[in-house]
């Protein structure tokens, strides 16, 4: 099995099991900007602190506050939270990312987040399309972002084609 491929069924598997996450404000600027935050935060259960959601501007959103160490700067606040918390990330940020690769816990971007919605059928194939091309009109990815989202997007597709076919 290649590398890709392994990563992509990590990820899956990272999907099946996903309930909470730390997200930072990066991702809920962009998960509002395209309209879909208050959809995954009724998926799963977002939290952050509010030094965080001070920085986006918003005040009220379906998000738990969690303590905060504030000798730390935002971003550091988000590592800091998702170690002590043992969580998954949701960020746009490659640092941020990079520590949780470290740590060796689950990250996401908000591309990620869209697939993920697809995955547990949140939102349609036509929706996942519609929000992917909105993200991309003002949010920077690495093609090799897009890419990989491509493909988990032709995984996901081949397993609910598969399970379809069981079901007849």
């Amino acid at each position: 099995m290649d590398i890709l491929k392994t990563k992509i069924n990590a990820t899956l598997q990272q999907f099946q099991v996903l309930k909470e996450a730390i997200i930072d404000a990066s991702s809920i600027i962009y998960l509002k900007k395209i309209q879909i935050f208050d959809l995954l935060a009724s998926t799963i259960h977002l939290l952050t602190c509010q030094a965080i959601l001070n920085e986006t501007g918003y005040s009220q959103l379906k998000l738990e506050l969690l303590p905060e160490n504030s000798n730390l700067t935002n971003d550091q606040k988000i590592v800091d939270l998702f170690i002590k918390h043992h969580l998954p990330v949701i960020s746009e940020d490659k640092k941020i990312l990079s520590e949780a690769n470290k740590a060796d816990l689950p990250y996401f971007n908000c591309l990620m987040m869209l697939n993920y919605l697809y995955y547990t059928e949140c939102i349609t194939k036509k929706q996942l399309q519609d929000k992917i091309n909105l993200l991309k009109s003002f949010a920077r990815y690495a093609d090799k972002i897009y890419l990989y989202g491509e493909e988990l997007f032709f995984v996901i597709e081949q397993e609910k084609r598969s399970q379809n076919s069981v079901k007849l």
